[in-house]
């Protein structure tokens, strides 16, 4: 008796929860979702993706964008790590996805483009409630596990890049047009000196801008040359990472020692 008043109240419990607006484990559900970040794809993070995605449909398809505008579609695994991945074809963009059902389905793409900084990961997951539940977490997990150390700085270099960039030209360009033609302030070593790191910055900024792009891109294709690419970069990454810090330690030693023998 006690045992059935017990099963009565859970069953009462559950009615209540859905009047009340709760999840229905069971409902169709889909869910979205943009991720911004610098990510790195190579075989084992596609295997892993791929292990997450056929627990939803198989075959799986995999849809290939490359620089020169050609796409490349293929339902096997191999193939997609095979691809050479080498100028003029170099990759863009993938999508993996399910075929499509009434019921359930899955995509994920992944883009190191023009538009990158917008988001580089978006995923798709429909289906059963608490399947989009358990789905969508695995694949926040696995977006975090291919995550680049130096993420976030590709997603807000081009906007500090326009936010110090034109208005430094900006301002070089009013100073040469408002003082150029006075032989007075133009003749002047302050003026001299605000016009000339004034045009040194606006030409190192571009400058900069290419060289983070090329070494610090937000998303890393390592597959084919990719993989290539990739240890170039990190190498390169640890150069400028490891020389800029070696050169701000000696700049302020240097300082200190001066300032104490002076």
């Amino acid at each position: 008796m006690l045992m059935e008043c017990f099963f009565t109240e859970l069953a009462q419990q559950d009615v209540d929860s859905r009047l009340l607006g709760g999840p229905d484990l069971m409902e169709q559900r889909k869910k979205e979702k943009e991720i911004r970040q610098a990510f790195l794809l190579d075989a084992a993070a596609l295997h892993g993706l791929v292990e997450i995605l056929i627990q939803i449909s198989n075959p799986l398809e995999f849809t290939l964008k490359c620089k020169d505008g050609t796409s490349v579609s293929s339902k096997s695994l191999e193939e997609v790590l095979a691809f050479p991945n080498e100028t003029p074809q170099i990759m863009t963009e993938i999508t993996v996805s399910t075929p499509y059902s009434a019921d359930k389905e899955g995509k994920v793409s992944l883009r190191n483009g023009e538009y990158a900084f917008f988001y580089s990961i978006k995923y798709e997951v429909r289906g059963q409630h608490k399947d989009v539940v358990y789905l969508s977490d695995q694949l926040e997990q696995w977006a975090l596990g291919i995550r680049q150390r130096y993420s976030p700085w590709p997603m807000l270099w081009p906007m500090l890049f326009s936010e110090l960039y034109f208005p430094i030209l900006g301002m070089y360009l009013g100073l040469l047009l408002s003082f150029g033609l006075s032989v007075k302030v133009a003749s002047s070593q302050s003026f001299s000196r605000v016009m000339h790191a004034t045009f040194y910055i606006a030409m190192i900024l571009p400058i900069l801008w290419l060289l983070f792009r090329r070494f610090f891109p937000i998303g890393s294709f390592a597959i084919g040359s990719g993989k290539k690419r990739e240890t170039v970069a990190v190498a390169w990454r640890n150069f400028l990472v490891v020389g800029m810090g070696v050169g701000v330690l000696a700049s302020i030693l240097g300082t200190l020692i001066f300032n104490y023998f002076h």
